[in-house]
């Protein structure tokens, strides 16, 4: 795009740098996190589905139901609920309360998911299964799942059109290079690529598309919804 404005090489050099470092340091470690954030989120969303629907059962504790389904998660949300289940297989009534927060803390952010723990925790406490608080709390986290997922649609789509828009400007921008009269390549280098007035027009441009486009990827890879920064 700047060497299609401008034609400078040094210039053309330092923006293809400078959107390598920031694909590499930016762009590529927030699609990372969105990925495991995500995969993270839907194991608890799977988790907390299981578990109601388990404990509608009688006589059954939570201690047995969460040992009986850890093969059923992946990760490193399989691997917290292993270390949970072994502390809690010899555990005292002080230490379910401090075993269960610890597991909690993990996803602090997620509150509804720690509301479920807690329910949990007290059910393991008092020998009771609290069945309707539970599926009111599973009920909103379906929810929550439901509406992250429109989010993302929502924002792929608008990334689909942002892309068009770019490419739309990316032609005009090429279609200047051509022989389309009054416009010619020469009169293009020299009334606006070699000239202030399109420096200042170019500059303004891509530092434009820099904002929007850092400020959009921002707001791209962020999938929260009502989770609380701690």
């Amino acid at each position: 795009m700047a060497h299609l404005l401008l034609h400078y090489i040094l210039l053309t050099i330092a923006m293809t740098i400078f959107g390598g470092v920031y694909g590499y340091f930016i762009l590529f470690p927030a699609n990372i996190k969105r990925f495991y954030e995500r995969n993270s989120f839907d194991q608890r969303n799977k988790f907390v589905n299981n578990i109601t629907q388990v404990m509608s059962a009688p006589s059954i504790t939570v201690y047995v139901v969460l040992n009986d389904m850890i093969d059923l998660y992946s990760g490193e949300f399989k691997e917290r609920l292993i270390v949970l289940v072994s502390q809690l297989s010899d555990a005292s009534t002080d230490e379910y309360h401090e075993y269960f927060q610890q597991f909690a803390s993990y996803y602090d952010k997620d509150v509804i998911f720690t509301q479920y723990i807690d329910i949990l925790e007290t059910s393991s406490v008092e020998g009771t299964n609290n069945l309707e608080s539970l599926k009111k709390t599973t009920t909103f986290h379906n929810d929550i799942k439901t509406f992250r997922n429109m989010l993302v649609e929502n924002k792929n789509r608008a990334l689909k059109y942002a892309k068009a828009g770019h490419s739309l400007i990316l032609l005009l921008i090429i279609a200047c290079h051509f022989r389309i009269e009054p416009i010619t390549f020469e009169n293009y280098l020299k009334y606006f690529s070699h000239h202030p007035i399109g420096w200042g027009v170019s500059i303004f441009y891509l530092f434009g598309v820099l904002h929007t486009m850092t400020h959009f990827m921002k707001t791209y890879f962020d999938d929260d919804v009502l989770e609380v920064d701690m």
